[in-house]
Order: structure tokens, then C-alpha cells, then sequence
């Protein structure tokens, strides 16, 4: 089918061409998110586990001073 210059529009060859440009910029922004959503989801992991790290040494840290005391059937205390 030849064209006259009053047709206007794309060929298909245009369409193909344009969406392999957008396919490709597509594969490449996945790509890119997805690696940014890793990265995001490894530095949570690691702040949870630097904030359990100090949660547990805050609690040692705090038990190690505290004198338990427990009675016994007597009534005297002894010192744990």
C-alpha cells in the first residue's frame, strides 16, 4: 500500500521500534528498583539488629547492678 502524503500516522515498523525502546527502558528501571528495594530492606535488617544489640546489652547492663533478693520460709533474706 503505497502512502500519499495526505495519510498520516505511524508504521508499524515505528510502533515496533518504540515499544522495544520502552521495553528495554523498562528492564533497566525494574532492574534498578529492585535493587533499590534490596538495599532498603538489608539496612531495616540491620538497624533491627543493632537496636535488639542494644536492648540486650542496655538489660544485662541494667541487671548486672540490681541485687536480687529473694525470702525464705524462715523469713530471712538471702542475696542472689
Amino acid at each position: 500500500m503505497a502512502l500519499n502524503k495526505n495519510q498520516h500516522g505511524f508504521t508499524f515498523i515505528e510502533l515496533c521500534i518504540v515499544m522495544a525502546i520502552i521495553s528495554i527502558l523498562s528492564a533497566i528501571a525494574f532492574t534498578y528498583f529492585n535493587d533499590l528495594y534490596a538495599r532498603g530492606r538489608d539496612s531495616a535488617a540491620i538497624s533491627d539488629a543493632i537496636s535488639l544489640i542494644t536492648v540486650v546489652n542496655n538489660h544485662f547492663l541494667d541487671k548486672r547492678s540490681v541485687n536480687y533478693q529473694t525470702s525464705t520460709p524462715d523469713g530471712t533474706a538471702i542475696g542472689v
